[in-house]
């Protein structure tokens, strides 16, 4: 996300030291560099105090603020260009091929130039402006009037406060700031198993990993796990902006079917009828008996009848048969016995 982009800008208008007629040097001026070949139009500074003793320039720009609390770093790529110092024989008293680039942090913005802090500088770290690095050309110094070699430098700091103002000291070379972005480094927003992550900023440092939580798109809900009632989606933000490492997800719910990144309802889908109506089970009898086992004689209140061996009920069965036999012989017995009982009572008469 950029901050701040000096190829967009009209005027640049910038803080500097030295200032104004009394100054004991030229120092930095604004002017336009402009590439016909290349379309390029951009308001620059430049400076070139070559012929000067003990030169002190610095530059710095407006209080960059960085807006949001969860942006951790600041980047800024400077492309400028750089004139070999041979191109001077005789007159360059002071020259240079590097510049050096600080910051300052803070709150708010600074009021003003402060002309004798900086000027007084001795040491990089005096008076809250911290050196980030000295800078040189390492793609070339151009050596004639009509060549331009662009360097380009991309260098990062750690913020915690509301900005920061970036500032540039040269001390004698001969220098054009061609263009400075300064900006920030985001994951995007991204969809992932069905869960949306935001743009999430990266870490403080290029190692940093930040952890970002999604939520499910509509008509999803979270993929339960094992331990727990449900699996948040997370993916790790990494210090290039790049995303890795997704745990969790989300499913579409009863209804819906997966289409893309987004849960779309099913054409026709009837959620199922239960398998048992509660009113049903309220009245049943077992209605306090668990499904996962059959019922007991004692939950019911029947008995089931004794179960016999194979010896037994054989045993049983020929008793019966026996005693069957014997009914029939003794009623045979009797009716014959009544029959000769008739036979002779007739004859004696």
């Amino acid at each position: 996300m950029v901050l701040l982009d000096t190829t967009k800008e009209n005027s640049l208008d910038w803080s500097k030291y030295p200032y104004g007629p009394d100054s004991d040097t030229p120092g930095w001026v604004e002017e336009s560099f402009t590439d016909f070949q290349k379309g390029i139009h951009w308001r620059s500074y430049v400076v070139c105090d070559v012929a000067y003793n003990n030169v002190n320039n610095w530059l710095w720009t407006p209080f960059i603020e960085r807006k949001d609390d969860s942006v951790n770093r600041l980047y800024i790529e400077i492309k400028f260009s750089m004139r070999d110092c041979n191109l001077f024989p005789g007159m360059a008293l002071s020259c240079k091929e590097t510049f050096s680039l600080y910051y300052n942090e803070d709150d708010q913005p600074m009021r003003g130039a402060p002309l004798n802090s900086i000027a007084m500088m001795e040491a990089p770290k005096v008076d809250n402006f911290k050196l980030i690095d000295r800078i040189a050309s390492d793609e070339g110094r151009f050596t004639s009037n009509s060549e331009v070699i662009i360097n380009t430098e991309v260098r990062s700091i750690p913020i915690t406060k509301r900005g920061v103002h970036f500032a540039f000291r040269d001390q004698g070379a001969c220098l054009s700031l061609i263009s400075i972005k300064i900006y920030y480094i985001v994951c995007p927003s991204v969809i992932n198993n069905l869960a949306v992550f935001p743009q999430t900023p990266t870490g403080q440092e290029l190692t940093s990993f930040v952890t970002a939580t999604g939520n499910c798109v509509p008509n999803a809900s979270p993929i339960a796990d094992d331990v727990t009632a449900s699996s948040v989606p997370k993916l790790i933000c990494k210090g290039d902006g790049n995303w890795t490492l997704p745990s969790g997800g989300c499913r579409c719910n009863d209804g819906f079917e997966a289409v893309g990144n987004s849960c779309k309802e099913i054409p026709g889908w009837k959620r199922p009828n239960k398998m048992l109506d509660s009113s049903v089970l309220a009245q049943s009898p077992q209605k306090n008996q668990s499904f996962a086992s059959p019922a007991s004689p004692a939950s019911t209140g029947f008995s089931l009848p004794e179960r016999k061996s194979p010896t037994s009920s054989s045993s049983s069965s020929r008793g019966r048969e026996y005693f069957w036999v014997a009914g029939i012989t003794a009623g045979i017995l009797a009716v014959l016995g009544v029959v000769m009982f008739g036979i002779f009572f007739v004859k004696k008469r």
